[in-house]
Formats: structure tokens, sequence, C-alpha cells
């Protein structure tokens, strides 16, 4: 039972660090893309401090194009969102399956348990004792 809890918690850290770090992805995004259209919708873009960062982020990565925070932000936030959807898709499917197996485990043990009580009715899963009967009547008229 207490391994079964560990690797139950254990699930539930990587949900949430994988959780937190698509949020902080999206949340990222969102700050940047706001803040670039901040940088081209403010004052004059020879003095604006949000343009010129962005400018400056453009020569810091060394990249031949100038990064545009709106077009960025705009990317982050779909990586995010992708990434947060795969997630919680991932985990509820892992979760369904763990609960599914959980119930055949169960069901199986009722089922040895009950034969063990009465072997002389043991149950074939989806057979009825009136079915097994009527399936007798039914073979002796064909003779």
């Amino acid at each position: 039972m207490a391994e079964k809890t560990k690797k139950n918690r254990k699930s539930q850290v990587w949900e949430i660090i994988w959780l937190v770090l698509f949020g902080i992805i999206w949340v990222a995004g969102l700050t940047i893309g706001i803040l670039g259209v901040c940088a081209h919708n403010v004052g004059w873009l020879l003095t604006n401090p949000l343009y010129a960062a962005e400018t400056s982020m453009t020569q810091w990565l060394n990249w031949g194009f100038r990064v545009d925070w709106r077009i960025f932000g705009a990317i982050l936030l779909v990586i995010g969102t992708i990434g947060l959807v795969i997630t919680l898709f991932y985990f509820a499917n892992k979760h369904d399956k763990e609960a599914i197996k959980a119930a055949r485990r169960a069901e199986r043990l009722k089922a040895i348990l009950a034969s063990e009580a009465n072997p002389s009715e043991a149950v074939v899963s989806g057979f009825t004792k009136s079915e097994n009967v009527t399936t007798d009547k039914t073979s002796n008229r064909s003779n």
C-alpha cells in the first residue's frame, strides 16, 4: 500500500511540475506580448524605453532580424497552451487507466472470493444461471 501511495505521489509531483512550467511559459508570453503592444503604441519610438529594450534584446541574442515582442509573446502563449493541454490530457488518461485497472482487479478478486465461498455456484463472467438452463433446453429440442 505504501508503494502505491509513493507512486501516486510521484505522479502528482511530476504533474504539478509540468503544469507550473507550462503555466510560467504562458504567463511570460502574455507579459511579453503586452509589453510589445505597449512598446509600439506608447510615445515616440526613439524615446520609448520598451522599444529600446526590444531592440537591445535583438542585439544581445545576435539575431539578424529584430525580435518583435508581440509575435514572440504570441509564440510563447501558443507553446504554453499546447503544453498545458498535452499535460492535462496525459495525466487525465493515466489516472483513468489506473482507476480502470483497479476496478478490474477488484472485480476479479470479488469473482475469486465468490467462487471459493460457494464452488458449486461459480458464475462465469457474462453468463447467468438462467441463460445456461435455457441453452440446455433448446439443445435438447434440436436432437
